[in-house]
């Protein structure tokens, strides 16, 4: 009578237990077929599952015959959630009236400013410096006056961070 009970207690779990993976190697799958599609998807679709905001920080120095083609190509991005820190390096050309142009052109466009009196910083850590002060982006992109990015980079960038988890830094 006991061993019959054993019996049926040991198969009974053993049903359980092939239930369970079975129901878990199937939402597994459901999961991994949802990121395909997400990879596949139109670039301009609401594919993202959060939309965080993008600081784009373009460092600058006597750069005014590219800053507004810069500028330019990042106002036409297909990701809007956008804020452009322009971080001067103490131009002596017209770099800063150019971009105070187009902050009037665009007044919807967050565009903040930074103007430096002094040339003291080589590289990108007035830049960092900016960002720590002004930024407001989970996501930090570094340009230089005369990079010129594609209208899907912004999104392209923002669907791997959403897509791929563990990613830290995308160069």
């Amino acid at each position: 009578m006991i061993l019959e009970y054993i019996f049926l207690a040991t198969g009974f779990i053993g049903l359980v237990m092939a239930l369970l993976i079975s129901f878990g190697s199937n939402a597994y799958d459901m999961r991994e077929a949802k990121k395909q599609r997400q990879i596949g998807a139109h670039p301009y679709s609401r594919q993202f599952k959060k939309r965080p905001l993008v600081s784009v920080i373009v460092s600058t120095h006597n750069d005014e015959r590219t800053i507004e083609h810069c500028l330019r190509s990042l106002f036409k991005s297909s990701y809007r959630k956008v804020e452009v820190i322009v971080v001067d390096n103490a131009s002596l050309d017209d770099t800063k009236g150019i971009i105070k142009k187009l902050m009037r052109e665009y007044p919807l466009r967050a565009i903040r400013l930074v103007a430096r009196r002094r040339d003291s910083d080589k590289g990108h850590g007035a830049s960092w410096r900016a960002y720590k002060k002004y930024g407001k982006g989970e996501l930090v992109m570094l340009l230089d006056a005369a990079s010129t990015p594609d209208k899907t980079a912004l999104s392209n960038a923002v669907k791997h961070f959403n897509i791929e988890g563990g990613i830290g830094l995308l160069s």
